[in-house]
């Protein structure tokens, strides 16, 4: 487990910005506090070609922006009765949304991934498409706690989530040691 400072885990993701093949799925986590900072940390991180780097993107506001009106009022009446498609139709849109945001650059930041964990949604998009010369960022609040890593464990021990174990490799996890 990798538990550093927001500098040391910032360099630890640029230097493997470098690498061109293999899996490129990264989690840093912390508080929510301590994940803003690191956000504001990541404006003056660069490229491999010394390019500046993208703002993190909201997944949720995201996710709700493609959603057609009719849509969002249709999934609230829906899922109670009919969970996995509307599991379905959310796991289109995102795996459409990072079709679309990896056609155009190499590292996307991801941050606002409640939606995903709140409707069970499966994330195997995400290492799918953090692969060769794309590399995905995910901004989580989070705790390694004995073997595992419970997201959102500043809220209500009710939505606490477990992250799936065979989502990310362990060296390429942090958790922010302290808020700098």
């Amino acid at each position: 487990m990798n538990r550093l400072s927001r500098t040391a885990i910032l360099q630890q993701i640029t230097d493997k910005w470098a690498l061109s093949v293999g899996r490129h799925l990264y989690l840093v986590m912390g508080t929510y506090k301590e994940l803003a900072a690191f956000e504001r940390d990541l404006a003056y991180a660069k490229t491999p070609e010394r390019k500046p780097i993208s703002a993190p993107v909201n997944v949720n506001k995201t996710i709700l922006n493609r959603l057609p009106d009719k849509d969002v009022q249709d999934i609230a009446n829906m899922e109670g009765k009919y969970p996995t498609s509307v599991q379905k139709k959310l796991v289109s849109i995102f795996e459409a949304f990072l079709r679309d945001s990896l056609a155009d650059r190499n590292i996307l930041i991801l941050k606002h991934l409640e939606l995903l964990f709140a409707f069970n949604l499966d994330l195997s998009a995400l290492r799918i498409n953090a692969a060769n010369q794309k590399h995905i960022i995910l901004l989580i609040p989070g705790k390694w706690i004995d073997d595992s890593i419970i997201l959102f464990h500043e809220t209500d021990e009710r939505f606490h989530k477990t992250l799936p174990g065979n989502l990310l490799m362990e060296q390429h996890i942090w958790e922010i040691s302290h808020a700098k």
